[in-house]
């Protein structure tokens, strides 16, 4: 009996590091970015690690992204751009940065139970598409953009980024049998 409460005494430690580790990867990965000239929207490789987040932590995905959208909120600026404050939620990226809590409390209960590559591939593009529909409607109702002006600021550019994004994750996912 002993043993059973070490070992979940310990399964209870790594879920809580992982939590962190991801959370602290989401920082870095919003400071590895690249602006595009043409829109408040920069490319970065946060979609990446909230992807491997799911894979890793599976339902408690969404305590990373928690922590993550709390430290920003509170102040420090670890959002794209060094972005920092709860105002921050309702500038151009705010509805992409929404879109990634959500998609870290839905869909681990949608991960695949046949973790093939391309079961996983069908996952993260759907999982994308749901983050970029936060991002778009965020911006055309908050920033009054036009839904033409927003596909073009918003979502166009990042779909070869996306593709990318998605394929490695669904290698990772793939080989994470």
């Amino acid at each position: 009996m002993q043993a059973t409460s070490l070992v979940r005494k310990n399964s209870l430690v790594n879920d809580i590091s992982l939590i962190f580790v991801f959370s602290g990867l989401m920082v870095l990965s919003a400071c590895i970015r690249i602006p595009l000239f043409f829109t408040p929207v920069p490319f970065t490789l946060q979609t990446l690690i909230l992807y491997a987040s799911i894979i890793v932590l599976r339902k408690k995905a969404f305590f990373s992204q928690l922590i993550y959208l709390a430290l920003g909120s509170g102040g420090l600026s670890v959002f794209a751009n060094g972005g920092a404050g709860l105002i921050y939620l309702f500038g151009p990226t705010g509805g992409y940065l929404l879109g990634f809590l959500f998609v870290a409390v839905v869909f681990p209960y949608l991960y695949p139970t046949k973790k093939s590559f391309i079961s996983s591939l069908a996952f993260f593009t759907l999982a994308s598409a749901v983050i970029y529909l936060f991002g778009l409607v965020h911006l055309v109702f908050f920033h009054r953009l036009s839904i033409s002006v927003a596909l073009l600021s918003g979502f166009y550019p990042f779909i070869p980024g996306a593709i990318v994004k998605i394929v490695i994750a669904s290698g990772f996912a793939a080989r994470c049998k």
